[in-house]
């Protein structure tokens, strides 16, 4: 059920940059599911619900001080759904691989368009965006196919 929902997530903030919210419902449903199963719901859901109020006020905050959208509401909403399905742990493993995948295809997209530049850029200078939608989903299923903790 997690495959079809996030390759079809991914495509959609590929082109979109908006992440739907019926994906996010569906993960999030069955990840209430998974989590069921796994006598872990209570907690994964207290931490899910923490965890987005956190990375929503940084969104926000970021907005308002720069002016500039970091981190969307969709994806703030998938990883609370992705946060219910894989716990705590789990969900730090996945959001650690997302943040470096994304912050790999942002130096690399700056290089690629300035040639000769070096890797040390400061945030300023960054133009191009990255979906982070898609680097979450190829995030989760690494950490899901590798038993991360």
């Amino acid at each position: 059920i997690a495959t079809p929902a996030l390759i079809v997530l991914s495509v959609i903030d590929f082109r979109s940059n908006r992440i739907p919210d019926y994906c996010s419902l569906l993960l999030g449903v069955v990840g209430v599911w998974v989590a069921f199963q796994n006598n872990v719901l209570f907690m994964n859901l207290v931490v899910a619900v923490f965890l987005g109020g956190l990375l929503w006020a940084v969104s926000e905050w970021y907005f308002r001080s720069y002016k500039v959208e970091a981190l969307g509401l969709g994806d703030v909403k998938l990883m609370i759904a992705l946060t219910i399905w894989l716990g705590p742990q789990k969900f730090s493993t996945m959001l650690f691989l997302a943040s470096v995948a994304g912050v790999a295809l942002l130096l690399y997209q700056r290089n690629k368009s300035i040639p000769g530049r070096s890797t040390i850029v400061s945030p300023s200078s960054i133009q191009p965006t990255v979906p982070f939608g898609p680097l979450l989903a190829y995030s989760f299923f690494l950490t899901i196919l590798t038993n991360t903790p």
